[in-house]
């Protein structure tokens, strides 16, 4: 079922003002960022949660400020930096992998086409997309696991399908004056309320809207533990 988002406006701009005044103070989500220090940070939270990308976000980009210069980096410099993070032999390939193709294809800058963007390594739909919205650029609905999460929920359809919920999300982003906010607000909406474990719906500004937040509500705190 696609949900009667006709609410999708209000969805949209609860988002984006929660964004505005209660937002994760990420560094790449700093506004006027070039394109390069952003993409870095999309690619380098795969697998792994955000509190620790920023300290090693800091270091990568003191150390190699362009594409250019992460693709001539020494591997066992770089691997020590991503050692933090985990996966630090793929990290490493990846990234010089990236740095490497933007010098090669693209003269050392970052594209701002999804297509071109999903042929950098490291860089599938939902990085491409995540960073096209980061930098204020619209693109189609970004979809991991946290937004299936809260479309799920949302729904009240435990198993709806990727492809609706990317089109769920894409008409409230399309629907709203801010979509940068509004996907921005989402991730971190997911991330303090709307967690994989013990979500915490009666706090969460989308509650009125969730088939699943309003039964938890109505059960009680102990009605519900996982959606």
């Amino acid at each position: 079922m696609r949900p009667l988002f006709s609410e999708k406006q209000m969805v949209s701009e609860l988002l984006s003002s929660y964004y505005n005044a209660q937002g994760r103070p990420f560094p790449w989500r700093k506004k006027g960022l070039h394109a390069w220090p952003v993409l870095i940070a999309e690619v380098m939270l795969h697998m792994t949660i955000a509190i620790k990308v920023g300290p090693v976000w800091s270091v990568v980009l003191h150390r190699y400020r362009t594409p250019a210069s992460i693709a001539r980096a020494k591997e066992n410099e770089l691997h020590h930096i991503l050692e933090p993070l985990g996966l630090q032999n793929q990290r490493t390939s990846q990234l010089k992998r990236l740095g490497t193709s933007l010098v090669r294809k693209h003269g050392g800058q970052v594209p701002f086409d999804e297509g071109s963007l999903n042929g950098l390594p490291g860089v599938g739909k939902y990085t491409a997309r995540a960073f096209l919205w980061t930098v204020g650029k619209r693109a189609g609905a970004p979809v991991d696991r946290n937004v299936l999460r809260v479309y799920r929920r949302l729904t009240g359809e435990p198993r709806l399908q990727e492809d609706k919920i990317e089109a769920i999300f894409g008409d409230t982003l399309e629907s709203s004056n801010d979509g940068r906010a509004t996907f921005l607000g989402l991730l971190d909406l997911s991330a303090r309320f709307c967690r994989p474990n013990r979500p915490k719906c009666q706090n969460c500004l989308l509650c009125s809207f969730c088939a699943t937040g309003k039964r938890k509500v109505r059960l009680g705190k102990g009605g519900l533990s996982n959606a």
